[in-house]
């Protein structure tokens, strides 16, 4: 008969054998698991990122570059972005330090609400630059006339019958100023002007951070464009804002009152200000509501006129260069139940 001790040590030797095989089998099983988890989130990003992929379109209109946007169930109604000023493009960014992606942001609020959308590259902007042959043609009215033909586009070619428009800053008067051609079924106006341009630059010029010799030089300009005439010498300092090149666009845009515009749109509205924007103020929203005194409206605490919340103890620059700031919060609510609801 075996040694019982002999034997007690085969089976701890059997039992260390069967156990270590079961921890191997365990291991491997364990890192095919993993594998397969990590697999299956490649797949899921990679649905992902063809799904966003998939939702966006680069179209060429008349020259105009842009980008259409649609929600993974699409509908028949779609919003045109309309940029402001500047030489802003389709993101809300341009090559002079404007780094803010809002629009890009508004598309993705208008596609979680169900909302296509068209962003676009302003004529002389971008992929949109041979569209001006020079910056001494342009007029307000031209800016206009491209949106008439981007929502003509969007009822023609994506069987769109509503259009929204919604127009930033600048981009409101012309929004306005298509709005009896393209008939919108609703404008949403953000941070946009609701007096003449003069009567903006004058109060900006007559904030107190402008020096005294800035303004004193600045304000003669002004008032000779504005009766609409040319100023042929400008100095140096002011170049940027009053340079021959551009006066034909700003007399045009002069001669433009957007609250005369509102009056005579029958849309649906909703006006959107905040509280820290210091280029259009609570003058100009409350001044497009006295015209419209039944439009949804919205004036957002802590929002400059980049569509951005102005983080605590921040300068306002940052909401202008940082694209990782996200829009305000309350904008992106009040964006999605308005659409919803209309």
């Amino acid at each position: 008969m075996a040694d019982p001790m002999i034997l007690q040590s085969l089976r701890n030797n059997l039992m260390d054998f069967l156990y270590a095989h079961r921890m191997q089998l365990y291991r491997r099983n364990q890192r095919r698991a993993a594998l397969l988890v990590c697999l299956a989130l490649f797949l899921c990003i990679l649905y992902d990122a063809r799904a966003v992929l998939a939702a966006q379109s680069a179209v060429e209109i008349d020259g105009l570059s842009g980008t259409y946007q649609q929600p993974e169930v699409a509908g028949t109604t779609a919003a045109i972005i309309v940029a402001g000023s500047g030489p802003t493009d389709r993101n809300g960014n341009n090559n002079f330090g404007l780094k803010t992606d809002a629009y890009r942001m508004l598309a993705q609020v208008l596609e979680q609400a169900g909302i296509a959308s068209l962003r676009f590259d302003k004529r002389g902007v971008a992929g949109s630059a041979a569209r001006v042959s020079s910056e001494d043609a342009l007029t307000i009215e031209q800016f206009a006339d491209d949106v008439v033909k981007l929502a003509l586009w969007l009822r023609e070619n994506k069987s769109i019958r509503e259009v929204v428009l919604i127009g930033h800053s600048e981009g409101g008067v012309v929004a306005l100023l298509a709005a009896e051609r393209v008939k919108p079924k609703s404008i949403i106006l953000l941070a946009s002007p609701g007096r003449p341009l003069a009567a903006l630059i004058r109060e900006q010029l007559n904030q107190v951070a402008v020096p005294d010799q800035v303004r004193a030089k600045a304000l003669p300009i002004l008032a000779t464009l504005e009766r609409g005439e040319l100023v042929n010498s400008v100095p140096d300092e002011l170049m940027g804002l009053f340079r021959p090149s551009i006066q034909g666009f700003l007399r045009s845009l002069m001669k433009i009152d957007p609250a005369v515009l509102l009056a005579a749109s029958t849309a649906k509205l909703l006006v959107v200000g905040g509280a820290k924007d210091v280029q259009v103020t609570r003058n100009d929203f409350d001044a497009l509501l006295k015209v419209r005194p039944s439009a949804e409206s919205s004036w957002i605490a802590d929002m400059t006129h980049a569509l951005k919340l102005l983080p605590q103890g921040a300068l306002q620059q940052r909401t202008y260069t940082d694209p990782s700031l996200l829009l305000a919060p309350e904008l992106a609510r009040v964006l999605s139940d308005f659409l919803k609801r209309n």
